[in-house]
């Protein structure tokens, strides 16, 4: 009844009765005594023990709709997932860890409460774009949009996917042996009579990120800014002087000392990937030179 709780003498196979239950494994593992069925469905509850569906649910909604506000991203409902996880009678812990390739198509919103800045991935991820109109930047499209739109057929992707993990591979050795990391780069491909060929510059500091990988790890576990080589510090000077390259606002004057600054920074990167001595061009005809490349190139 529920005024008294009698322990019943009982074992059956390696299984005997007792005269206590356990809370929550994880979170509240301890004995507990109960003196009848009132105090035992109390002291479950208090022990992280939910036996009412919908309460158990309404603990775990509220749980990630919190985590999820206070990582500032917002929440993606999946109602399959979450009776599943009701199913199970188990209390949502959340916890971090390396990412499985398979999870890499979630959006970024979530990656963003799983993963910390500047973490590596177990494997690089590729990001199509495709050109947009004169003037604006390129636009982000997934694979399965390239291939349903027949932008490129799906053997020509798998070409350039494949030349894609090759490249950055190859990038990434390079620049181990120059003691820096290859965080990430944007390739060109174009096609000629049906041929796909790669264009446009590779792995310079105006389409790759650098980091140095004697100061990586220590930065990461700190959390602090990583050193590093790209044009990035570009952008960041024209944000910290108002521009973003938004409609009306105008690129602000960069001063001799700017411009110096600037040009040091990517020589310090040229003559640590090449391993060779930066020697500035001759620049009193900068119009002649211009020309001479040019005529050199379409020979």
């Amino acid at each position: 009844n529920n005024t008294s709780l009698e322990i019943i003498d009982l074992k059956l196979k390696e299984i005997s009765s007792v005269n206590f239950t356990l809370g929550h494994y994880m979170i509240s593992s301890k004995k507990i005594f109960p003196k009848n069925v009132s105090d035992y469905l109390k002291k479950l509850n208090e022990n992280k023990v939910i036996l009412d569906r919908d309460e158990r649910k309404k603990i775990i909604v509220n749980s990630y709709t919190t985590l999820l506000k206070d990582e500032n991203s917002c929440v993606i409902e999946d109602e399959d997932l979450v009776e599943e996880i009701i199913g199970l009678v188990e209390w949502p812990v959340v916890f971090l860890g390396y990412i499985d390739e398979e999870f890499l198509s979630l959006p970024k919103e979530i990656l963003q409460v799983t993963m910390k800045e500047h973490q590596k991935f177990e494997q690089p991820i590729i990001t199509p774009s495709t050109k947009a109109d004169v003037g604006d930047k390129d636009m982000d499209i997934s694979k399965e949009d390239i291939l349903s739109k027949g932008i490129v057929s799906a053997e020509d992707y798998a070409v350039l996917e494949k030349a894609t993990y090759a490249l950055f591979e190859k990038g990434t050795e390079m620049a181990a042996d120059k003691g820096l990391i290859l965080v990430d780069t944007k390739y060109e491909f174009g096609s000629v009579n049906g041929e796909i060929r790669l264009i446009d510059e590779i792995h310079t500091p105006d389409s790759s990120r650098y980091f140095y990988a004697d100061t990586y790890q220590s930065n990461f576990d700190q959390d602090l800014p990583q050193k590093q080589l790209s044009k990035e510090f570009v952008r960041e000077w024209l944000i910290e002087n108002g521009f973003q390259g938004k409609p009306g606002q105008v690129v602000p004057e960069m001063t001799p000392a700017v411009v110096q600054s600037i040009s040091e920074r990517y020589i310090e990167l040229y003559e640590t990937i090449t391993g060779e001595k930066f020697v500035p061009a001759d620049t009193t005809d900068i119009h002649k030179r211009i020309e001479n490349n040019v005529e050199k190139a379409l020979k």
